[in-house]
């Protein structure tokens, strides 16, 4: 089994509770790091450019859910103004990367904790 490497110290992440998944920046690859090397890292001047909110919370995948919500509602409305195609396509290929960066996660780092060998219950 590929355990997943902490970005910041090295070690493996053996835990999902240990596991915190964060961007740099909005176009950037997800990291994984510990817990307690995120919050470390978060309190370092680098944390002006990191990502505030990591990507695995639950906080985060209901803001994309309703990000797509609203999206689809904007959609569904016919206007017939380049500004409002504009609009759908710049929200719509920002919305885009934030799935992209939920599902990288999802199966890059998270996947190895979701079998039932791990899954506490």
């Amino acid at each position: 089994m590929n355990l997943s490497i902490c970005e910041t110290c090295g070690n493996p992440i053996t835990n999902r509770s240990e596991l915190t998944v964060s961007k740099e920046h909005f176009f950037s690859i997800p990291k994984a790091y510990h817990h307690e090397c995120y919050i470390d890292q978060m309190e370092d001047i680098r944390s002006y450019y990191t990502q505030v909110e990591p990507i695995n919370s639950v906080l985060y995948s209901l803001r994309i859910f309703m990000l797509t919500a609203v999206y689809f509602f904007l959609f569904s409305i016919r206007i017939r103004s380049v500004m409002y195609y504009l609009f759908l396509g710049i929200s719509g290929s920002l919305l885009g990367i934030e799935w992209f960066s939920r599902i990288y996660s999802l199966v890059v780092y998270e996947r190895q904790f979701l079998t039932k060998k791990h899954m506490r219950i």
